[in-house]
């Protein structure tokens, strides 16, 4: 992360701005945003433990929930240079609780539907913020949800790795035997002249020692 920044934008097209300079794009991972989540919970952990009261304008339900943010990461078995495991996958989920206590997925990015509660709406909410299912261990419920999404979030990186290094693999294998097809080929040439005798008995033509068969060795293993 930079020790400063001339522009940031978290809109991409406002990048390049007319008669300013080009903006640092901001998105979910960027150090700078990860740099400031990280402080924001660091000093007012409190207060977002605690919450707020926000409104959903486009639902015409009277049932409220609670929708609560959760991040899983996939690490590997490499250590960056602060000798923390390295994060290969980061993922941002929202969990909706019903006061039922049933969990659901609540999309992407739910908060851009809602907006800040009025004075006069949370008066109207008091017995919904002081009820006894508001006040539950609604964490524990979101996360035992959130386990399963975790999962699948791992799964879907190990079948995208596994796919990657199989397809690393297989061009390795088709390069190496590329490889032994074309010296193949040329020690036939080369022993069909010497046969011939235009040329005369040359071990080292192809290198010290025999290449090939180890080559073909080394892919068989």
């Amino acid at each position: 992360m930079l020790r400063q920044y001339e522009r940031v934008t978290f809109e991409k097209d406002l990048i390049a701005a007319e008669r300013r300079p080009l903006a640092e794009y901001v998105t979910p991972s960027h150090p700078l945003l990860d740099g400031t989540i990280d402080l924001i919970i660091e000093r007012h952990d409190s207060l977002l433990r605690r919450g707020t009261v926000l409104i959903d304008e486009n639902d015409p339900g009277l049932v409220p929930h609670v929708l609560v943010y959760l991040q899983h990461s996939v690490v590997d078995g490499r250590a960056d240079q602060a000798g923390n495991r390295r994060v290969v996958s980061r993922r941002f989920e929202f969990v909706s609780v019903d006061p039922e206590g049933t969990a659901r997925a609540a999309g992407w990015a739910p908060y851009l539907d809602l907006r800040p509660a009025t004075s006069g709406e949370i008066a109207l909410l008091a017995h919904v913020i002081d009820g006894g299912w508001v006040r539950a261990d609604l964490e524990n419920v979101a996360m035992g949800h959130g386990v399963g999404r975790a999962r699948a979030h791992l799964e879907e990186v190990r079948r995208r790795t596994v796919d990657r290094v199989e397809r690393t693999t297989a061009a390795v294998k088709a390069r190496l035997e590329s490889e032994i097809r074309y010296w193949d080929h040329h020690a036939s040439q080369l022993k069909e002249r010497e046969l011939a005798g235009k040329l005369p008995p040359q071990r080292n033509e192809l290198g010290p020692g025999p290449p090939v068969p180890a080559v073909r060795d080394a892919i068989t293993r």
